[in-house]
């Protein structure tokens, strides 16, 4: 599609200029359907990998806030291996249920 300029006249009566933005608006529609098509034949990042480490621990930290039933624990066995378990307080569950 040739592009014309505004400073050359060439578009002279308001008709003309509709007629082009309606030109650019179906190579718009156009190109955005190729983009979409290029978006779906390209494999998508997941959610983890599109947040860093720190925003990870502060979105977790922000769905148990104020959870005092939900606590973590670290144990260490006798051969040295550790990590930590997951808890959930069933009385104060059952209390303010």
């Amino acid at each position: 599609m040739p592009h014309n300029k505004l400073s050359g006249n060439t578009f002279n009566d308001i008709s003309a200029i509709d007629a082009r933005l309606a030109e650019l608006d179906k190579e718009k529609q156009h190109l955005l359907a190729i983009k979409e098509a290029l978006k779906k034949s390209q494999p998508g990042t997941s959610a983890s990998e599109s947040f860093s480490p720190a925003q990870k621990i502060s979105i977790f930290r922000n769905l148990f806030r104020g959870r005092t039933d939900i606590f973590a624990t670290r144990w260490q066995n006798q051969k040295g291996r550790n990590g930590t378990q997951h808890k959930w307080n069933l009385v104060t569950h059952l209390t303010n249920w």
